[in-house]
């Protein structure tokens, strides 16, 4: 891996660290801090601008060399993440890369493997791209406490069916109707045990998405899709 790379993994990493003590207090104390929303901008940021990275070092070895002084200095390289075709070709257009189909087929597949319309797997490259705009040009990450109530039901078979909140139960009168393992089925509510117990997270307003859950998750698949990047 690029020495460059692999030291802004190393900061990463550091940042997580912080953000993991840091989610732990404020879940304890129930109060969102402002040190929470700095960290967990910081990372989101980094990990955007390790995407960034990783693709200019791609394109200083297959792009650069056949480009001439002004169109180098004119190129905006960018990892290309977007939801539309078009927009992936205007991406690749800014970066001087608009041929990159035929000069460098390998590259040009696994930039477009990555992109939402591609792939709905791809989905959290557009939640990182947004939250890192949204934190350097309207604030940073929004969060709240989230509350969550956990329901499992264990039927007379043995199975264990988890409902979150409402879950999907459909209730009516003498019976519970549950989706479970084996498929939909009917029982009676008197055969079933259950047992209850809530918490409290702290969530990403407008995604609902744990914060911590979500940039473990996104550091995990960044470093991934750089040590897979052509080369």
């Amino acid at each position: 891996m690029n020495p460059e790379i692999a030291g802004m993994f190393d900061r990463a990493e550091e940042l997580i660290r912080e953000l993991e003590d840091e989610y732990t207090r404020c879940k304890k104390e129930r109060d969102i801090t402002e040190k929470l929303k700095n960290i967990t901008h910081e990372l989101i940021e980094k990990l955007r601008h390790i995407l960034d990275h990783a693709t200019r070092v791609a394109w200083e070895k297959y792009i650069a060399p056949k480009l001439n002084k002004e169109e180098k200095g004119k190129a905006r390289v960018y990892f290309p993440i977007t939801n539309k075709t078009e927009g992936f070709k205007s991406i690749l257009g800014r970066a001087k890369m608009q041929n990159l189909e035929k000069v460098n087929k390998v590259f040009y597949d696994f930039l477009l493997k990555q992109q939402l319309f591609s792939s709905s797997k791809n989905k959290w490259l557009i939640q990182l791209a947004n939250l890192a705009a949204e934190g350097k040009h309207v604030e940073f990450v929004p969060q709240r406490i989230k509350k969550h109530h956990l329901k499992t039901l264990t039927t007379p078979e043995g199975i264990n069916i988890i409902l979150e909140t409402a879950g999907n139960a459909k209730i009516s009168i003498g019976e519970i109707i549950i989706g479970d393992p084996k498929g939909e089925r009917s029982y009676d509510p008197s055969k079933l045990s259950a047992r209850e117990c809530s918490w409290e997270s702290i969530v990403i307003k407008d995604y609902d998405i744990d914060v911590l859950d979500f940039c473990k998750g996104v550091y995990a698949k960044t470093r991934k899709l750089v040590e897979e990047m052509p080369n």
